[in-house]
């Protein structure tokens, strides 16, 4: 069978020479164990395997996990009808993983079936470690992308009591780890695990971590769970995890340790149940300054007392008291097309479409595919204060002709002025009937009555750009009372994001930025400048 196997791809590899002076990719059918294909490419010095079998089950009886020793794509045709699968039939049944990863990987459009009748029951599906009876070692730069893959059923020998993850990181180093538009379900522990530094002497786990428009279900400890090193003074990996769905999970879907500037936005945690490992404590935690957790709507998420406070469950740790935007944690029904059989289609009547922190919908993007009913509804902030909406807006919008009245709140030391935009005047609270897409802005001024004048140097000010009306360019002052992560962005009267202007932890006092408009249309623009605690709106006329 190797014999024919080395045949097979030979021919392929020719075949593609005839057309290119050097070949870098072999297509493979599910006929011949695959750990033959793996051997042939680090051998031909190929790059991509392409899995070409509709629904087609690659595996392998070899008794050793398969490796990825050198850079590596693995991916599935264009146009299959069904995505092939891996899996792995070791005959002895105790190989752990169906691939240890030592090198850069890339693997997209394939389901990881750790259940399969084929195999014994994997525990892992994608692993990073050391083997040191072969001599083989992790590539500390080594970059990971999974894109457009299905994880089912990672559960020890078939042993639903037992462990199994999607992915781990253990006591080795790597550089991008990147999971994009990925369908995790069904593990017996943490999805994807990068936790070990506390195990062993190491700076950090890994350069950056994104995962993006992916769905976890029925996950029985963290969908996410990373740890940095507790050495403050060594830089911490950029962590970005955004647009995800957690169905019928632990409770405790995130927990992000001792990392600086994580950022966790536009999720949706539903359903949650009781977890084998006792991970139901909290929704999810992140910690150290910089970090940041908004647009996160719950459902159905209650602790083991059955009690649920998203002040005490969602929160940023060691970070003074920052860095979750309460305005933006939300406990509505997201309205799944249909959750039983996990169609989580968000129907168009749901609040979670114009709920991201870009406009776009909550949860995995994947499942916003119908054209919503619901109709948008911004609102902005100028100066320090809050609204308050009755009845109270879900996400950021409302059911079509809702009349909602807007309450503004001011700060201690400021003072409401007036409603701008499809709101006018000064009347608080004020009416508004959504009956098309509606911005308004509240304009809060300070008060007269200061005891300290000099104080307000030392408060969080965003100040009017200058020059206002400008072309294109202006410049944008602000103040910070203390060091801490900063995000200022530019959006247009529909808001959305047009520019991320800082985006980063700054030190207390004084700054300025130029803002360079020249790629925009004219007219007026809206900046925000966000500190976790403090929040403050403005509005600039670019006039071309």
């Amino acid at each position: 069978m190797r014999r024919i196997f080395y045949i097979l791809v030979t021919i392929v590899f020719v075949g593609f020479a005839a057309q290119s002076l050097q070949a870098s990719s072999i297509e493979v059918t599910d006929e011949y164990d695959f750990k033959l294909a793996l051997d042939y490419a680090r051998t031909a010095n190929i790059d991509t395997i392409i899995l070409t079998t509709p629904g087609g089950v690659y595996t392998t009886t070899d008794t050793m996990h398969l490796p990825i020793l050198e850079p590596l794509v693995i991916m599935a045709k264009s146009g299959l009808a069904e995505p092939p699968i891996l899996t792995n039939s070791d005959a002895n049944g105790e190989v752990l993983d169906i691939l240890r990863i030592y090198a850069d990987f890339t693997v997209e459009g394939v389901i990881f079936d750790g259940g399969h009748e084929r195999s014994h029951g994997m525990k892992y599906a994608l692993r990073c470690d050391n083997d040191t009876e072969r001599g083989y070692t992790v590539d500390p730069d080594a970059d990971i992308n999974v894109k457009n893959c299905i994880f089912r059923n990672f559960f020890q020998d078939k042993d639903p009591t037992k462990d199994g993850h999607v992915f781990k990181v253990a006591k080795v180093k790597v550089g991008t780890v990147r999971f994009e538009n990925c369908f995790i379900e069904n593990t017996g522990y943490e999805a994807i695990r990068l936790s070990d530094t506390e195990k062993w002497a190491t700076d950090k786990t890994c350069d950056s971590l994104i995962v993006r428009n992916c769905t976890f279900v029925n996950i029985d400890a963290e969908g996410i769970r990373f740890y940095a090193d507790k050495d403050t003074a060594t830089a911490d990996a950029y962590v970005l995890l955004e647009h995800l769905t957690f169905y019928n999970s632990a409770t405790r879907v995130i927990y992000i340790k001792n990392n600086e500037g994580t950022i966790a936005r536009d999720i949706i945690v539903a359903n949650s149940r009781v977890s084998g490992h006792g991970r139901d404590d909290f929704v999810m935690q992140i910690q150290n300054k910089g970090s940041t957790i908004s647009h996160v709507d719950t459902f159905q998420v209650t602790t083991l007392d059955g009690t649920y406070n998203p002040d005490q469950l969602i929160y940023v740790s060691k970070n003074e008291g920052r860095g979750v935007n309460k305005t933006t944690i939300w406990g509505f029904d997201p309205q799944f097309k249909d959750a039983a059989n996990l169609d989580l289609t968000l129907l168009s009547g749901s609040h979670a479409y114009y709920a991201a922190h870009d406009g776009s919908a909550l949860g995995d993007l994947n499942w916003a595919t119908e054209t919503p009913t619901v109709i948008p509804f911004n609102y902005q902030i100028e100066g320090n204060g809050h609204l308050e909406f009755d009845p109270e807006l879900q996400g950021r919008s409302y059911d079509p002709n809702t009349t909602v009245t807007v309450t503004a709140v001011p700060d201690s030391g400021w003072e409401f002025k007036e409603w701008q935009g499809d709101l006018s005047g000064s009347d608080n609270p004020a009416t508004i009937t959504v009956d098309a897409p509606k911005n308004i802005t509240a304009v809060f001024v300070m008060g007269t009555a200061i005891d300290d004048p000099n104080s307000i140097v030392r408060d969080f000010r965003l100040d009017q750009n200058y020059p206002n009306p400008f072309n294109p360019q202006t410049t944008i002052s602000y103040n910070l009372p203390c060091k801490s992560y900063v995000q200022l962005v530019v959006y247009d009267q529909r808001g959305r994001m047009v520019k991320t202007l800082v985006n980063g932890v700054q030190n207390a006092g004084s700054h300025q930025i130029t803002f360079n408009a020249g790629n925009l249309a004219s007219g007026i623009y809206f900046y925000r400048l966000t500190d976790g605690q403090h929040r403050s709106v403005r509005k600039m006329l670019l006039m071309k």
